[in-house]
Parts: structure tokens; sequence; C-alpha cells
């Protein structure tokens, strides 16, 4: 009887059955004793990726529809063995799996794997075994499936959504992927994943727990040999939303129910049912296309979670008649969930900020968003509010953008608020009235010491002093610094307006939320409940001494920044978006520069210099864990913290180091066009450099930027310089000569270092000299003798000290 399900699907064929009819068959999925062989050189093969049987057992999984979407190889017997090839294209692919393998290329024995199939590989290979009339080993069959059934249903689960969104289409065989989790004989356990609908193709990695976390290391990822050719295409975007129309309803409890109504543009008939963003604390509940009933299914799935992000998971919706190309459609998905969580003393945190409703991709539409919450609560959120008024026990807010955006996100609390107008823009700066628990000052209760006298003699028994300590300070009140707060962002605000265009948005609200981030969704600023105590306040939480610049000075700033970079200029992939954060955490140095000067923002840019040299797990700089495009695969087990400092910190000084190539006035103008030119579009890491490189000056070396942006942007290395001349004769024939000698970066490794020369009445010459594993030298004749020669006396190139 267990099989009935799975023999009537592939009857009527998988694209009919419901999506829960195929979760089902999944979760029964079984190997199949009957389709054991003893298997020699039999080969998968996908592309760059290559897979051996080379001698042993491979059993297969009964079918479902009729494609078989399972199969386990052994090795057990003498001179059992599989093997995987597989050879990155690039030096940084290269790197990347040396860092993890300690070899460039993967050449791995195997002594099993299980492999899933959602394309026709696994009903190929049966099929080359039923030509080679291969043996049935039924009695092989019968142990492999008692010991590996379990397993195969378990890795299963980890892609149940992607495999029901190709099972369930008739046209997704030829775009199906490829999964296998093997044994390595030397690297143990790892998988390894051949997708075409991914934008890299072929993945490579480890699932890793550490220190109460999941990671999946990713080896190494790129795009398959036909996709770097240009014989396929790329993946095209099968939809895209627009038009948001939002209802939003907080219960009593906070807990949240969604009503989502969006059209839906799909571009590709390959899918019957369409993924979508949603946070993982949210359920659909029912959806609609076109005003029919649409199935629907989501679950979380742990390996495809982990490839894709910690943040949101994928839903299923398929909609009665499948969805046709180049047409647009109605969607309505209700949701409900749990997003909010008291955080104590009326601070909330709200989680899923940008996934609390169905999405897709991040592209730029209009919403329309009315929230019904208690009226207890103050809720602020992105949009102008259009209506406003209360039913009852609960308040009824509608907000309606004034230009597309890209999300729409919303916070909750009980604020007191402070708002000013500066340039144009109205600024609304959000408080708590109080903090949250976690931030409240403790104060430890000492006793006095004994006084002298006690023990001194026989009898002698006299109580302790016990006078009452000073009364402990009442905890920071978050409001206090409303005003202070208010101005500094404004000021940033004003200060970017100028630098980069004025803002679609006028009105830039700014809200408090727990923890030791922020978030810049348009219109509408997260920040830290630490960025509202001043930091000369004596009860202000104690924090890492590098951390409090960030809080204190920069967090404003780097939000208000997102304004642009993020909200306006969107990254073309995952490999840019380091983009957006580097122009954003340099926009705040920026902003530092203004209000503090240039020698604090140094001092800020010193500090990024030392967190990108500090030893990670395997005693190797943080900076070498991989190139910044990398993006969160740099935030492996092996070196959690190296995303964030790489791409925030590593990212500032890219952008400065530009910043000096190109000169002050020339950078100015770069971020100003840099803004114009891909306002509400992608810009990939290659349309930032061939804009950048429109404004280095005439006559500098490296004017394409090509040779920085392989060092700095597409490789690892923090070189070590250092300057040494000589000078000779008198004037006005002064010789001077100049050694730039570099270490401690590859032998490859090459970069452009002013080195100034100053000459009486504060003239100064400046020769940009190219650093190499080899000293440069570079002479010169001057009519003065040189006052001083400085190697980068303005501080703008990344190197150690």
């Amino acid at each position: 009887m267990k099989f009935l399900l799975t023999a009537w699907l592939f009857a009527a064929g998988a694209s009919a059955a419901t999506l829960a009819q195929l979760a089902a068959a999944f979760a029964q999925l079984d190997l199949d004793p009957t389709e054991c062989y003893r298997v020699r050189d039999l080969a998968l093969l996908r592309e760059d990726l290559r897979l051996f049987f080379n001698d042993g057992y491979l059993i297969f999984a009964r079918p479902i529809g009729e494609r078989i979407p399972a199969a386990v190889f052994s090795a057990e017997g003498e001179g059992g063995d599989a093997e995987i090839l597989l050879l990155p294209p690039t030096r940084a692919e290269r790197f990347s799996l040396a860092r993890f393998t300690g070899a460039p290329n993967l050449n791995e024995h195997l002594s099993a794997g299980v492999l899933l199939f959602s394309d026709l590989s696994g009903s190929q290979l049966l099929a080359e075994v039923k030509r080679r009339q291969l043996t049935p080993r039924p009695e092989v069959g019968d142990l492999l499936k008692d010991h590996w059934t379990s397993v195969v249903r378990n890795l299963a689960q980890s892609f149940e959504v992607r495999l029901l969104q190709d099972y369930s289409s008739p046209l997704a065989a030829s775009r199906g992927f490829v999964y296998g989790a093997v044994s390595g004989k030397k690297l143990g356990n790892f998988d390894f994943i051949f997708d075409p609908r991914a934008r890299e193709q072929i993945t490579v990695g480890q699932l890793v727990f550490r220190d109460n976390r999941s990671f999946f290391d990713v080896w190494t990822n790129f795009p398959s040999r036909s996709r770097r050719t240009g014989q396929a295409p790329l993946p095209p975007s099968r939809l895209s939303l627009s038009n948001f129309r939002i209802v939003a309803r907080l219960d009593t409890n906070l807990a949240l129910s969604v009503t989502t109504r969006a059209r839906v543009h799909v571009s590709d008939a390959s899918d019957r049912a369409l993924a979508f963003d949603l946070s993982r604390r949210m359920q659909v509940i029912n959806a609609r296309f076109d005003g029919k009933p649409a199935d629907f299914y989501s679950r979380p799935s742990l390996r495809a979670d982990l490839l894709r992000g910690p943040e949101n998971g994928l839903i299923l919706i398929a909609p009665a008649e499948p969805p046709q190309p180049g047409q647009q459609y109605e969607m309505e998905i209700q949701a409900q969930g749990q997003v909010i969580t008291p955080a104590g003393n009326d601070v909330y945190y709200v989680g899923s900020r940008g996934a609390w409703y169905p999405g897709a991709g991040a592209g730029f539409s209009p919403y329309d968003v009315t929230f019904i919450y208690p009226k207890t609560f103050d809720l602020v959120g992105t949009g102008e509010v259009v209506e406003d008024r209360t039913e009852g026990d609960f308040r009824v807010t509608r907000r309606v953008t004034q230009a597309p955006v890209r999300f729409a996100g919303f916070n909750l609390g009980r604020y007191q608020k402070f708002s000013l107008q500066r340039a144009g823009y109205t600024v609304e700066v959000y408080a708590n009235r109080t903090l949250e628990p976690a931030l409240q000052p403790r104060r430890e209760i000492i006793f006095p010491p004994p006084p002298a006298i006690w023990n001194r003699g026989p009898g002698i028994r006299r109580p302790p002093d016990l006078t009452p300590l000073p009364a402990p300070l009442p905890p920071p009140d978050p409001s206090a610094r409303l005003r202070e707060l208010s101005e500094n962002i404004a000021g940033a605000l004003e200060f970017m307006s100028a630098r980069f265009g004025p803002l679609p948005l006028k009105t830039l609200t700014v809200s408090p939320i727990p923890g030791n981030f922020g978030q810049g969704f348009p219109g509408l600023i997260y920040l830290s409940t630490l960025a509202y105590v001043a930091p000369s306040d004596p009860r202000r939480p104690s924090l890492k001494s590098n951390s409090e610049p960030f809080f204190t000075d920069l967090l404003h700033a780097h939000e208000v920044a997102h304004q642009w970079w993020g909200n306006i200029v969107m990254p073309a992939t995952a490999q840019d978006d380091w983009l957006m954060e580097a122009l954003a955490t340099y926009s705040s140095l920026m902003d530092l520069e203004r209000r503090r000067g240039r020698r604090t923002m140094d001092e800020v840019l010193d500090r990024y210099r030392n967190h990108l040299l500090e030893p990670d797990a395997q005693d190797l700089p943080v900076e070498s864990a991989g190139p910044i495009t990398l993006g969160l695969r740099l935030a492996s087990s092996q070196s959690p913290a190296a995303w964030q400092v790489i791409t925030y910190e590593k990212g500032a000084w890219i952008i400065h180091m530009l910043r000096g190539r190109m000169g002050e006035a020339n950078f100015t103008r770069f971020l100003g066009e840099f803004r114009r030119k891909f306002e509400f579009q992608t810009a990939s890491t290659e349309n930032f450099r061939t804009l950048a490189a429109q404004f280095v000056p005439a006559g500098m070396p490296d004017k394409t930027l090509e040779s920085f942006f392989e060092q700095w942007v597409y490789s690892t290395g923090i070189p070590s310089l250092k300057l040494s001349h000589t000078v000779a004769g008198k004037p006005p024939a002064v010789r001077v000569k100049l050694t730039l000698t570099q270490t401690g970066a590859r032998e490859d490794f090459t970069t452009l270092v002013p080195v100034e020369v100053l000459l009486p009445g504060k003239r100064t010459v400046t020769q940009w000299l190219v650093s190499s594993s080899e000293p440069a030298t570079w002479e010169l004749t001057l009519k003065q003798t040189p006052l001083k020669i400085s190697l980068d006396p303005h501080n703008f190139v990344l190197k150690t000290r």
C-alpha cells in the first residue's frame, strides 16, 4: 500500500499532482532492491563536474512520476571506489577550494554517496545500466535499502521545496538539479550540486556545525562551461512582482496576519509552481491567482536554506492553470505568523524585517500598505501616511510610497518622537521610552569589609557596619538624545543629498530596534537602541572599545547612506552586494570627516586595517578568507566574522583608495554620476569599475582600474610597503632616487602607491609608483633639495603598518 501514491503519480504524471501529494511521495521515497547493480566504469558528467563510479553498488529509488528521484552508491568490498573531479576556472575559486581542502582542484575518491535528481539524470543512469544488461543484485539491495532509506529521505527533505517545484513542472526536467552528499576518503562528508537554474551552476561545499551554529562552507561556486563560453544563456528571471497592496493586521498578542496582493509578470513557462520568498516565521494559509484558488506549499529545507541564506525560506504557489509566459496575473496570498518579539520594558523586536510579506527578487515597485494594530502602540513604516483613524481598540494607518521602492518595512513600539525640517526633508526620530532589560546598567552590591575591632579577643562580636550604599543611578532615558540624534541624522541627510543627489522620498523616519545593528529601508531606518544613549552618559552599557565609535558616530550615517546605496541603486547579483555596504560605510566615514575632521576618519580606517589583519581560527589574516565578491560565502566556519569585516571594512578601504586615485573633485562627481546613471537600476562591480575609470585623471597609471580591481576586489592580500631614497648633487641639479619594496603579498600582487616630495616653499611633487615583488625605482632631477619624502602621506593605500 505504501507505493500506491507513487504508482498513481507514475500513471498520472507528477505535474498533475498537488504539491501536498508530491510532498507525500517524497516523504515515502524508497530504494528499490530489485534495481540494485554492481557497476564499473559508469560516469555521471555535468559539464565541469565529473563523477565516476569505478567499482561498487548502485541502488535506485522507485520512480516518482516518470523520473528516478534518487540513487545510492556504496563502494563496499575490495577495490570499491568512486571519484569526483572538478577544476575551478578562476584563480579566486581555486584559492577558495584550496583554503578548505588544501588543493586548488578537487580530485577525491569516495566510499559512498547519496544522489538526488530533479532532472532526468537518475533515469539516464538506470537506462545505461539496462543497456549494459547488468544483473540485478536484490540481496545487496535489501541491505542497502535498510541502511540508506532514512538518509535519502532526510536529504530529500533538505531540498523538498525545490524538488516539488521541479517535479510539478512538465518542462523542468532539463532545468532540474543533481545533488550529491558524498563521503570522501580524505575530505570526509561534503556536498555538490549542479543546478541549471542558478546563476552559478556548480557548487561544492560542506555542512559544518560549530559553536552552536550551522554553516554551509562553500568551497567553490562558479558558472558551468557552457555559461562561461556563452553557449547556454543565463537563466531567465522567471517572474517579477509590482503594484503591491498589503493589509497587515496585528492582534492584541502582536501575531501578524498579512494579505498581500500584487501584480505578477511571468516570463518563463517552465514552472507550474512559482517560488516566492517569505520569512520562516510566516505560514501561508491561502492563495489565489486571478481570483481562483491556488495550491501552495512551504516547509524548512536545511541545506537549501543554508545555501540561500539564514533569514528567509521559499514558498510555492501553483495556480489552477499553468502560468503563461509574457502574461500578468493578480496574486493574493494570505499568511500569518509571529514576527514581533517583546524585549521587555515595552521594547519590541521586529524580526524578518524584509520578508514579512511574500516577495520575489528585489525589483522596484509602488507600495500601498494598510496596518491595523492595537491603538496603544505606535507604528512606523515605509511610505507617507495618507489615512489614519481609530476603530475601537485598533488603529488603522495607510501608507503609500511616493516613488518605487525595493522593500516595505515597519517597526512597532511605544515611542516618543522628535521631528525637524532640513533641506526640504522631514526627519522623524522615534525613541523607546525605556531601555530594554538587556541594556539596563547593573550595579553589583558589595558589602564593606568587617571593622578592625572584630575578633580582637574572646567574646567580642560586633555586627558589621551596614552603611547604605548610594542609590544606583536610574537607567538612561533613550528619549533624552532625541534632539541630538535628529540633528546628526538631518546633517548626514543634507550632506549626502548635496553629493549624491536628492532622495525621491521626502520623509525619513528613524526608529529603534534592540540589538547591535541597523537597517535602512526606503524612508525608514532601524537604529540599534545603543545609538540612543549618549557616549558621555555614565549609565551607558559598556561596549568593546572598537564598537563604541560605530554606535556613536557611524551607524546613523551608514543607514542614511543606504537611502541611496541599496534603495536607489541596487546590486546586480549577490557578488555585487559588497558595493552597497562599502559605499554606505564610506559615506558614513565621509560624514564623520565632515563633523570630526580627517584625523578621526583615519583613526577608524586604522581600526578597520587592524581588523582585517587579525588572525582567524587558522591563524591567517581575516582578509585572506577570500575576495570581497564572495559575499556571504566569506562567513564560513573557519572565519565567521570575515564577511562583515571584509564587506564593510575592506569595502570602505577600496572606496577610500579610489578617492585617492581620483582626487577630491573627481571622486565627488563620480559618486553623483553613479547614482544618476543607475537610479532605480542594478549595478554590477564591472559597471562600477567602468564608470570609476572615467574619473581617473589622465596620465595616471592603470587608467582603466583593471589592475586595481584585480588586486583589491577580485583577489586578496594586504602588502607591507617600505620606501628608501637617496639624494645626490646640488641645486639646480639635485638627483633623487626612490626605491619601493613590497613584502607580505603574493608574487603577482601590484598596486599604485603615492610618494610625495616636499620642496621649499611648501611645494610638493607627487609620483605614483607601481609596487611589485621586485623593488620598484624612480629617479628624478629637482632644482631644489627636498625637505621631506613621504610614502602615502595621506593614508590612501591599504597596507600593513
